[in-house]
C-alpha cells in the first residue's frame, strides 16, 4: 500500500501549509543579505513556542545579535531562554559537547531544530570535493537521533549558476531529505520595509504547496519605529511580478550574448506565463535598465546587461 513517508510539520504559512520537514535535513539558501538568518530565525521562534528545544551553530555573529533579532521580531520572551543555545563550539570533534546538545534537543517536547550558519564559515567546501565527508561529520550526527537541521548556504557568485542551488550544491542537494527553499528579494534594513521571496527548490517528499512559479511564500515587513511587522503568505502579485523579472534576468542570461529576437522569443523562454505578467516584467527591466533592446533590422533583440 502506498503511503506519504513523510508530512512537512515546520515553518507554517498563513493558509497552515508547511515548509519544511521535521526530524529531516533541511537547507535555505540565497546571494549574501538574502535574508537567511531572518527566516530561519522565524523557524526557531516557531519551534521556541511549541516547546521545542534549539541550537544556534553560528561563527559569523555574536549571541547579542541573535538577542536583537529576537526583539526585532518580537520575541524578546525568547532572549536568554533555557531551550534557545547559541553556540560556536565544536560538536563534531568532542563527543561530550555533542552528547550534552542531544540530550539537550531531547528534552523538550519533540524533535529538536538545529540551524547551522552557515555551510560555507563552518569550512564547507566550495568546490564540492569533501561535501561527504562534511555532511556525515556535521548533518548526520543530529538527524540520526531525530532532529531537524536547518543548513544556511549561499549561492554561487556567477548567476547563470545560482539556479543549480548553494555553493557545493550536488552532493548536499543530494543529501537533502526534507526541503531546500531559495531565497531572494529586498531584504529589511533599519529604516525601511522589505520582503524575502520563498521558491522551492527541492521538495523531498513532494508534500509542499506551491503556488505560481513554485513560489513557497513571501514574507512582508514595514517598520513603524523599533518594530517590525511580520506574515508569512502566499505571494502576492507584486512579489510574482519580480519574480517574473528573476525568472527573465536568468533566462536572457543564459541565452548569451546575442540573446532572443522578439517580444514573443521573450515570452516562450518562460513557457506557460500570462503573457501580461511577462510584458509587464519585461517593461520594468527595460525600465531599470537591467536588459536592453536593440533594433536590429525589423526586430528588437533583448539582452541581459551584466
Amino acid at each position: 500500500m502506498l503511503g506519504v513517508d513523510r508530512l512537512p510539520a515546520a515553518f507554517v504559512r498563513s493558509d497552515w501549509a508547511t515548509l519544511a520537514y521535521e526530524g529531516k535535513f533541511n537547507t535555505i539558501f540565497g546571494e549574501v543579505g538574502s535574508g537567511k538568518t531572518w527566516v530561519a530565525l522565524m523557524m526557531a521562534i516557531e519551534r521556541l513556542h511549541a516547546g521545542r528545544h534549539v541550537i544556534w551553530w553560528d561563527t559569523e555573529d555574536q549571541p547579542s545579535t541573535l538577542a536583537r533579532r529576537l526583539q526585532v521580531l518580537r520575541a524578546t520572551d525568547l532572549i536568554g531562554h533555557p531551550a534557545l543555545k547559541w553556540t560556536n563550539g565544536d560538536f563534531q570533534d568532542n563527543p561530550a559537547i555533542m552528547a550534552e546538545a542531544l540530550e539537550g534537543l531531547g528534552s523538550g517536547n519533540g524533535p529538536g531544530l538545529v540551524v547551522i550558519d552557515s555551510a560555507t564559515s563552518f569550512g564547507c567546501s566550495s568546490d564540492g570535493g569533501n561535501v561527504a565527508a562534511w555532511l556525515k561529520a556535521f548533518i548526520d550526527p543530529w538527524e540520526n537521533a531525530g532532529h531537524s537541521v536547518e543548513l544556511l548556504d549561499h549561492v554561487p557568485k556567477q548567476r547563470k549558476d545560482r539556479p543549480r542551488g548553494g555553493i557545493g550544491s550536488q552532493a548536499k542537494l543530494a543529501r537533502v531529505d526534507g526541503s531546500a527553499l531559495y531565497l531572494h528579494g529586498n531584504p529589511w534594513n533599519a529604516t525601511e520595509g522589505g520582503y524575502i521571496h520563498m521558491q522551492i527548490h527541492k521538495d523531498r517528499h513532494g508534500q509542499l504547496t506551491a503556488t505560481l512559479m513554485g513560489a513557497a511564500a513571501t514574507i512582508t515587513a514595514e517598520w513603524d519605529g523599533p518594530t517590525l511587522d511580520y506574515t508569512v503568505g502566499l505571494p502576492n502579485a507584486k512579489a510574482e511580478a519580480e519574480n517574473l523579472e528573476d525568472e527573465l534576468m536568468d533566462a536572457l542570461d543564459q541565452a548569451g550574448p546575442d540573446g532572443v529576437r522578439g517580444g514573443h522569443a521573450v515570452r516562450d523562454l518562460l513557457k506557460g506565463k500570462r503573457a501580461k505578467d511577462i510584458d509587464a516584467a519585461r517593461e520594468e527591466l527595460l525600465s531599470s535598465g537591467m536588459i536592453e533592446r536593440v533594433k536590429e533590422g525589423k526586430a528588437y533583440v533583448y539582452r541581459f546587461v551584466g
